[in-house]
């Protein structure tokens, strides 16, 4: 009780001497388990608060990540980030938690996926899906130029914070990143040194990017490792180029990638994926995965708009992975997209793939949202998706039935049906998972969301991130808070 008054004492008076105190939390409270697991009726409950601080070019933060669950050895309370920076007009500076990007990933990406809980299977632990460096950043930036530095160790977010700093940051980054700056083009350099207990590497990279005729803007990055304490192959390399274009009502882009033995220790990189992010449930969970390892491929992403409200999308990508034998991947997606009168809006797809590594063949998928308003102006959303593949031994269907009623712009209420014959799944002729969504904003700064049934688990990628969603049966409740 001493410690609330005390936090809410600080933030009071650090509000009116000084600077503004700002920051969110996420309570979430899982009732159940995995299907089939004991104890069935597991309860567990997370929390993650960010507060943050700001006073003129300074800003301070901390997370703190707390987990109680009624298995052993689990829970946990963390204070996962804190952090001090300063900006101004010249100079960036980092001490502490810090996300940082380097290019276009190839050798350094940071990231946090907001949305996310990550729970992994054996350790039973939930953490916020994030993938920060702890250490500092220094940027001088100019007209012309820039020169960042930065060294750091980079959080390995597989290992829940159950386990020690040494697991969960076991590498080291230093780097040195210019960029030089003219009108309208950009030139970049970066040299890093990565360290763990295998060997000491040094990398290499620059990029180009900028527009051209002024709707074109491109991205061009060629990667490579220069040295490294083993006698190991200098046949490690990653090139990625993109170009963005529009013109009247056409748009589109192309990117190529390459990429061989350019894993960086536990995957402090994360390279462009060069593969379309889907939102439909049967086709996220069928993304393919990047294998920095050994990749290459293209794609090919148009967009056209023949009239105002209506939009089709064109998405044609091509994949080969080489681990001696070859696989490929090659997936063809179409969309098309139309607001009508009355408040209605309708989109339908249609995807075919076949996935080499998965031995998915003549996988074709399918679906449609349609959206429309009833009486004073509530909202009703029906969705469909359908797909079918083939593996040498069996075809397989997945099926998804979902409806959403929006009483109001802060309630919607969504029922949700998924059914598969997926024998990696289930042994019975179907498998069911019925479940259903609820969120209330309750103000601007609260809103609250509700489970209850079975959801399917599965991969699901967000930002070119994928990670492993996994299956829940119960009840879920979270809160988001803003302040």
């Amino acid at each position: 009780m001493l410690t609330k008054y005390f936090i809410a004492s600080f933030i009071l008076v650090s509000n009116l001497v000084f600077g503004q105190i700002s920051g969110n939390t996420v309570t979430e409270y899982q009732h159940g388990n995995l299907p089939e697991t004991k104890p069935q009726n597991l309860n567990t409950i997370y929390n993650r608060t960010i507060i943050q601080y700001n006073w003129k070019n300074f800003k301070a933060f901390t997370m703190l990540e707390t987990f109680g669950s009624q298995l052993d050895r689990r829970s946990y309370f963390s204070p996962s980030q804190l952090g001090l920076y300063y900006s101004s007009s010249r100079f960036d500076v980092k001490l502490g938690n810090y996300f940082e990007t380097i290019g276009r990933g190839n050798l350094l990406r940071s990231f946090e996926i907001p949305s996310s809980i990550l729970e992994d299977r054996g350790f039973r632990a939930r953490t916020y899906f994030f993938r920060d460096i702890l250490g500092g950043m220094f940027k001088y930036k100019s007209k012309y130029i820039d020169i960042k530095l930065l060294t750091g160790k980079p959080l390995d977010n597989l290992y829940p914070p159950t386990l020690s700093f040494e697991v969960r940051r076991p590498e080291t980054v230093s780097a040195i990143n210019t960029e030089l700056k003219y009108k309208k083009l950009k030139l970049g350099t970066a040299l890093m040194l990565h360290q763990n207990i295998v060997a000491d590497r040094t990398y290499l990279s620059n990029y180009l990017s900028g527009t051209l005729f002024k709707n074109v803007q491109f991205f061009t990055e060629f990667s490579n490792l220069v040295n490294s304490s083993l006698p190991e192959t200098k046949n490690t390399y990653a090139f990625y180029s993109g170009i963005n274009f529009s013109k009247g009502k056409l748009g589109g882009s192309f990117e190529v990638k390459d990429y061989k033995n350019f894993l960086i220790g536990a995957g402090v990189n994360q390279p462009p994926a060069v593969v379309r992010e889907h939102t439909y449930r049967v086709l996220n969970r069928s993304i393919h995965v990047l294998q920095p390892s050994n990749e290459r491929g293209v794609q090919l992403e148009l967009f056209y708009e023949p009239k105002l409200g209506q939009t089709i999308t064109f998405n044609q990508t091509l994949n080969e992975n080489d681990f001696g034998v070859k696989y490929q991947y090659s997936e063809t997606f179409a969309e098309y997209n139309i607001d009508l009168q009355n408040d209605k809006n309708l989109k339908t797809f249609i995807d075919f793939a076949n996935d080499g590594i998965k031995q998915e063949k003549q996988r074709i998928s399918t679906g449609a949202q349609y959206e429309f308003a009833i009486y004073k102006k509530q909202k009703i959303r029906l969705e469909i998706e359908f797909q079918t593949l083939n593996r040498p031994t069996e075809n397989v269907q997945n099926q998804v039935y979902a409806f959403t009623y929006r009483p109001t712009n802060k309630l919607s209420i969504s029922p949700v049906v998924e059914i598969s014959n997926d024998p990696f799944i289930t042994q019975s002729s179907q498998k069911y998972w019925f479940g259903a969504y609820a969120k209330y904003n309750a103000t601007s700064k609260i809103n609250l969301q509700l489970f209850a049934g079975k959801r399917r688990g599965g991969p699901s990628c967000n930002a070119g991130i994928c990670y492993e969603v996994l299956d829940f049966e119960g009840v879920e409740a979270r809160m988001n808070i803003r302040f």
